[in-house]
């Protein structure tokens, strides 16, 4: 078994608030198996708080709209799913706003495919950055990129396309790199 990792971006500059909100969920929705205690936090001082979920937790989507829809503001929840592919789900007040994934067919095939093809000006938006600098993440990873195996999306990237860790640098461009 691969990795399992979820982090969030959320535009809170509550700690308390948050880790409240977190317990809340944690009781609501039992099935997430989230727990505060193993969550960490990282305040990113006027930009907001991002959380590394607990080992375990299997929240996604579901958790990401509630606990926006709970805080009344906008996250965005990044995972990597199994050491496969990583991906996210941006959230504003409880709706979606975008989703991408680099590989949106893995479970089988799906009409919806298109969903997960990600809006870089959307995102651009919500964190104040030109789409141009992280469009290039947000593409369909094809054969070549696997065969490849060191195809960057930007020069000064760390990790290749068809590499799940691409999302560090997905997340660094936000903003709010990975330092756990």
């Amino acid at each position: 078994m691969g990795l399992f990792l979820e982090t969030v971006i959320v535009k809170c500059d509550d700690m308390s608030l948050l880790k409240q909100k977190i317990t809340e969920l944690s009781k609501e929705y039992p099935e997430f198996e989230l727990d505060e205690s193993g969550c960490r936090y990282l305040e990113r001082h006027g930009k907001g708080i991002q959380l590394l979920l607990n080992e375990g937790c299997i929240a996604y989507d579901e958790f990401s709209a509630r606990l926006s829809e709970k805080l009344n503001t906008w996250l965005m929840f990044l995972y990597i799913y199994d050491d496969d592919f990583w991906g996210y789900y941006l959230y504003d007040k409880g709706m979606e706003m975008d989703r991408f994934s680099p590989d949106p067919e893995y479970f089988g095939e799906d009409e919806n495919a298109e969903m997960y093809s990600g809006d870089a000006g959307i995102v651009s938006k919500y964190f104040g950055i030109p789409a141009e600098s992280i469009e290039n993440y947000l593409v369909e990873w094809t054969d070549e990129h696997y065969e490849e195996g060191d195809l960057l999306a930007y020069d000064q990237d760390e990790y290749a396309y068809a590499d799940p860790w691409q999302m560090a640098d997905f997340m660094d461009k936000l903003g709010y790199p990975y330092e756990w």
